[in-house]
């Protein structure tokens, strides 16, 4: 997902809730002037009960906050961009009705009115008026910036049939969501504007090549290529996923069903951690990261003066013997360097590969494990098993490079050794801890520590978080033996 579609799906909140304030304010104002006098009775103070500002924070904004829960029970605040404005038209409407009649019978039921019915009643139609307003706006201005070219989805084309193959081009092409990079199929057609970019037989090379976001199947492949293995492509070059419902039977969990100009397309979500819940995870480690570097820093202050007492060398670890940085790989194979306590000798990464090669006991996996590692420090041992070394890593996910959960990062020539299905890692940001970290740490098998993440990015819940930070802390706590990291 594009982050411009986060930006609008999450556009709307603020958008609603001040929308709503506004029609209050103006019902609250609309009654006391001259006009509206010449029908009701005219309003003493007293009877608002508030003078304007208390009004409008005691009764106006919770009420606001309640007409966005009922939007959001209505999945108004989607990142899903649909293509028409009629059915949100429709359930905004609804929305409205039932968030009044909620309002009315709660103050019946306490049998208690404190202000005008006018203002509620009157404050709920411009309600409306506004956040349709409003809303129309936000539509308009992503209109106008998908016309400048701005937030535009490039997408590529996979068929074997031609047939169906002109209709979807014509659907595409009518959505300003979409531009259409080109075409691959075994039949070139003459389609203007749309580039053929190949056989079926150079797949993999134009998907590894071209610069695009999304790849679309459109029917069954009829090739040496089963749809399975385009999935696996997709994810290997970190590009999204779709298929016309006749390939319904590739996966049938994390799909979303969406449409292009009427053309109904499922689509496969390579994971939860996507619009609301991408954005609810970065909250949930910006809160928690920051209170772990605000409560932990005394810890890191006697660690780091430990560490200088201890050996020689700096307090992070941070360069290889050839002075070069030493970086993992994050979210989409972008590199970056990972905080964490020095625990070895100072110039002895590369050893590891080299004179210590034998001792290796992960052997024919990506990852590498030296026994009774002759590079960690005494202090080293001691903060590898309760896992003190890690923790400047709240920095990195402080900085949003990882998370507190997700899968282990790698180091480059780790990563560099994946295997196609294991890049799917490199989907979410790496984290702290996850799955396989409390489900046996280095002494799991590589392959099984994939499919655990590949479980947890497929299965993301906040719920399954707290319960591998709960785990994690039981593990700290027990500590554990680890030789090297």
């Amino acid at each position: 997902m594009k982050k411009v579609e986060l930006y609008f799906g999450l556009l709307k909140l603020p958008f609603d809730f001040v929308a709503v304030v506004l029609a209050f304010m103006s019902a609250y104002h609309f009654r006391t002037t001259d006009f509206v006098l010449k029908f009701l009775s005219p309003v003493t103070q007293a009877s608002f009960y508030f003078e304007r500002d208390n009004f409008i924070l005691h009764y106006a904004a919770p009420l606001a906050l309640v007409l966005l829960l009922i939007l959001a029970l209505n999945r108004q605040y989607s990142f899903k961009q649909g293509s028409g404005i009629g059915a949100s038209v429709g359930v905004v409407v609804s929305s409205v009705l039932i968030w009044l009649a909620s309002i009315i019978s709660y103050f019946f039921l306490i049998r208690d009115f404190p202000f005008s019915r006018f203002v509620l009643l009157a404050g709920a139609l411009i309600s409306l008026i506004y956040v349709l307003i409003f809303r129309l706006f936000i539509r308009q201005f992503r209109v106008w910036l998908l016309k400048k070219g701005i937030g535009r989805k490039e997408v590529v084309l996979v068929v074997s049939d031609r047939k169906p193959l002109r209709k979807v081009i014509a659907a595409l092409k009518s959505d300003l969501r979409y531009v259409v990079v080109g075409y691959i199929s075994e039949h070139k057609l003459k389609i203007k504007s749309v580039h053929f970019l190949g056989g079926l037989s150079k797949l993999e090379e134009i998907i590894a090549d071209q610069n695009f976001d999304e790849l679309i199947q459109v029917g069954t492949l009829d090739s040496q290529y089963k749809n399975v293995d385009l999935l696996d492509m997709c994810r290997f070059y970190q590009k999204e996923y779709s298929f016309l419902p006749d390939v319904f039977e590739v996966q049938k969990h994390n799909i979303d069903l969406t449409e292009i100009s009427g053309l109904p397309i499922f689509k496969i979500k390579p994971t939860p951690l996507d619009g609301w819940g991408r954005i609810v995870k970065r909250v949930f480690d910006i809160v928690a990261s920051g209170l772990g570097l605000l409560v932990l820093w005394p810890l890191f202050a006697v660690v780091a003066v430990l560490i200088k007492l201890d050996s020689k060398g700096p307090v992070l670890f941070k360069y290889a013997e050839d002075g070069e940085i030493v970086y993992r790989i994050g979210q989409k194979g972008k590199p970056f360097y990972c905080f964490k306590f020095r625990t070895m000798k100072v110039n002895s990464h590369y050893s590891r590969y080299n004179e210590l090669a034998e001792q290796d006991i992960r052997k024919g996996s990506p990852l590498v494990k030296i026994k009774d590692d002759p590079r960690v420090t005494k202090l080293g041992l001691f903060l590898r098993r309760f896992d003190i070394d890690e923790l400047p890593q709240l920095w990195n996910v402080f900085k949003g490079e990882m998370s507190l959960i997700g899968p282990r990062p790698h180091l480059t020539e780790e990563v560099e050794k994946y295997h196609k299905h294991h890049k799917f890692v490199l989907t979410v940001k790496p984290g702290i801890t996850g799955m396989a970290q409390v489900s046996g740490r280095s002494d799991l098998d590589f392959e099984d520590e994939v499919k655990l993440d590949t479980f947890y990015i497929e299965n993301w819940s906040l719920w399954l978080d707290m319960k591998i930070l709960l785990k994690t802390v039981l593990v700290v706590f027990k500590g554990h033996n680890e030789f090297s990291k």
